[in-house]
């Protein structure tokens, strides 16, 4: 199965486009990605993929591969290299499911790719196929058409911290500290060699109440998106159901004369000997019996494996059942193609997309079940709805396009935060032809101090319950004490950072020495390390502060003042391998690790270089940022990779990669909205074989 899932992956950077399989996916999906071999094939033909590092690497870790049996060419694999592959991921409370749906040409050759002892699996029901893990959480269906992968994932962290749930399902959690006692010595005189051990016990119902026959639908389900029992299921034969229910069975039932032995029953704590009598005073004291640790592994071991049981039994269930009705599902009717902010971002002449759900549901989807239910921490993505990405590839570019979708109430205040525009002064101190890359942001400090309580109250509001109200005036309160005008003067909120060079320097760091008796001695020592010049520029009306806190630390030797240029060292820079240096002028805090360009700031004579294409992308975005992965070839000394070989590897990767950047551009229409661009270089046709070559090259590097 694991050949499966490497074949998959690789194959979503795959021509597919035929059939629209989209109808197969719930309304509902968590996330959707989708790739169109047609769009592929107009850039790369499938004898150039085969040729190519991913291709060569996709047909040789196959199965067979390693006996002489390789691939000529991807179209062996059976799939229908002009179609659509969708990958999409559905979850509920109770668990997840992530699938994989693909065209299929050839339904001999597909099945060739597994192991001949994963073939002698399959179950067959005219031309329909079907292929289940050990496990059961794992199951893959196909015929002459399609093929559907689904992979179950039981949340078990909600179900054992919902009481109603654990208690139907008998599911709790095992830990160690269960199994582990501290007693009297003489309770376990001489443990473990001569521990009595406890008659087993056969498996009663009590103890597992979990047959698979039993197992209830999740119950968070709905009618329209789960509608599916083992009655129920019509599409599909009923010797097809049966055969999987019959295979979960084998699976994970536990027998019915099941023992378990123990020297002490996983459910009970071990036999504790009465105290001994008190001291009289014609009796000689009593030694307290020595407390030993003794952790029952057998009966840990027991639980574990009941718990397991029950988990591995209903994922089987419930991954086997989702799966059927997934691949016989051939309406539209509660699909994906029904879904508007699905549809929203679907674009034809985009290679792929990614589609996102409610950005605040897979937020809770992905962390765990109790940082939101006892953290507060469930609503602090609130007025942030679905997301989409496209990716874009021609003759000069590779584009990827995002948009995320806002509520009325976020989108307001997210554009009165946007006003706010960079300092154009930040420009001139750029120069395009040296510089690596930057990173540009401007928002309104003042505006977004005066928001902060909203936002606080809809993230944690909720939380709180029953003090929502004492919350909002807290918040209320926050902003009057605070002067948000008065922090804006200090820091307006635009910045840049700017990485300018890198390459080795040398420093000087504190280390101890000791002698023979374990007497520390302090000695500087020096060292050569690859490191970048940035230098960050800050927006400022009111530097009073900051010039109280500089003159703090010259009064504590913590700071040096020469020239106007304020240089940290003592503690604060002991082991730095940095030098920082801090330059006030013109509405603009500079600090810089470079003196000399810090220098030559503080006199006038810095000259900048900034292309208008730089210029534009800095100034007329509320967030920018730029790498240019050429004036980094050449700067990395030898020793940092220490083979020759590698480093040129290296260097030319480096110089055959264009510049890249990325930028937002607004709120419009109640959506936030970016993009991030690769520029073509290296003489390559389009930007899919460019991207197939730096991966090429980067895959020497290893």
């Amino acid at each position: 199965m694991k050949y499966l899932i490497l074949v998959a992956g690789l194959l979503a950077t795959m021509p597919l486009r035929a059939q629209d399989l989209a109808v197969k996916i719930p309304k509902d999906a968590t996330i959707v990605v989708s790739a169109k071999g047609n769009k592929f094939l107009e850039l790369m033909s499938v004898s150039e993929f085969d040729k190519s590092f991913l291709g060569r690497k996709l047909l040789e870790e196959t199965p067979g591969s390693r006996k002489g049996n390789v691939r000529s060419s991807a179209a062996d694999f059976g799939i229908k290299l002009d179609g659509t592959v969708y990958f999409f991921n559905k979850f509920t409370d109770t668990i997840s499911y992530n699938c994989l749906l693909l065209p299929i040409a050839d339904a001999a050759k597909f099945e060739q790719v597994f192991k001949q002892h994963d073939r002698d699996r399959i179950s067959r029901n005219g031309n329909l196929r079907q292929l289940q893990d050990k496990k059961g959480e794992t199951f893959l269906q196909w015929n002459d058409e399609m093929a559907l992968l689904v992979i179950g994932d039981l949340r078990t962290s909600f179900l054992e911290n919902d009481s109603v749930l654990s208690a139907r399902y008998g599911l709790k959690s095992v830990s160690y500290s269960d199994y582990y006692y501290d007693k009297p010595a003489e309770a376990y005189p001489s443990y473990p060699e001569d521990a009595v051990a406890v008659e087993a016990v056969p498996a009663t119902d009590e103890q597992y109440p979990y047959a698979v026959e039993a197992a209830p639908v999740p119950a968070d389900a709905d009618d329209e998106n789960y509608p599916y029992t083992v009655d129920t299921v019509k599409s599909v034969p009923e010797e097809t159901v049966a055969t999987m229910i019959e295979a979960a069975d084998a699976a994970v039932a536990v027998p019915a004369d099941a023992e378990m032995t123990a020297a002490v029953p996983y459910d009970e704590e071990p036999t504790i000997v009465d105290a001994p009598p008190a001291i009289t005073e014609t009796e000689e004291p009593v030694v307290a019996a020595p407390v030993v640790d003794y952790y029952d592994n057998t009966a840990y071991e027991a639980a574990y494996n009941q718990q397991k049981a029950i988990r591995d039994s209903l994922t089987s269930l419930w991954t086997g059942h989702y799966a059927a009705l997934t691949f016989n599902k051939t309406t539209v009717n509660s699909s994906i193609l029904e879904n508007p902010a699905y549809q929203y971002g679907q674009d034809p002449d985009a290679l792929a997309s990614v589609y996102l759900s409610a950005i605040q549901d897979i937020y809770k989807g992905f962390i765990p079940y109790l940082s939101y239910r006892y953290l507060g921490m469930a609503n602090i993505m609130s007025g942030y709805g679905s997301m989409n990405a496209n990716l874009y590839m021609d003759k000069e570019q590779m584009r990827i396009t995002t948009d995320m979708q806002v509520d009325d109430v976020k989108a307001a205040s997210l554009k009165r935060m946007y006003r706010h525009k960079l300092n154009k002064k930040f420009a001139r101190y750029i120069n395009s032809e040296k510089m690596v890359g930057f990173i540009g942001y401007s928002f309104d400090t003042e505006q977004y101090l005066k928001e902060l309580p909203q936002w606080l109250e809809s993230a944690y509001g909720s939380y709180f319950g029953l003090y929502q109200d004492e919350l909002s005036i807290g918040a209320e309160l926050f902003s009057l004490l605070l002067d948000e005008k008065a922090v804006a003067k200090v820091i307006k909120g635009d910045a840049v950072l700017l990485l300018n060079d890198i390459g080795p320097k040398e420093y000087t760091y504190t280390t101890y020495e000791y002698d023979d008796d374990y007497q520390r001695t302090e000695v500087k020592k020096k060292k050569i390390e690859t490191l970048p010049d940035f230098l960050f520029m800050m927006s400022s009306d009111d530097t009073r502060l900051l010039e109280r806190i500089l003159n703090y630390g010259i009064r504590k030797e913590q700071v040096v003042l020469k020239n106007d240029i304020y240089t940290l060292g003592g503690s604060l820079t002991k082991n730095s391998p940095f030098a920082f240096h801090i330059l006030i002028k013109d509405g603009i805090i500079f600090c810089g690790t470079s003196y000399r360009d810090v220098q030559q700031i503080s006199h006038g004579s810095y000259v900048g270089n900034i292309s208008r294409e730089h210029k534009n992308l800095l100034l007329k975005n509320n967030v920018s940022m730029l790498f240019n992965p050429r004036n980094v070839a050449g700067k990395i000394p030898a020793t940092e990779w220490n083979n020759m070989r590698r480093l040129e590897d290296f260097n030319t990767l480096m110089n055959a990669m264009g510049p890249m950047y990325a930028r937002t551009t607004g709120v419009r229409n109640g959506h936030i909205s970016g993009e991030m661009i690769a520029t073509v270089s290296g003489g390559k046709e389009n930007a899919l074989k460019y991207f197939f070559s730096l991966v090429e090259m980067a895959a020497r590097l290893d």
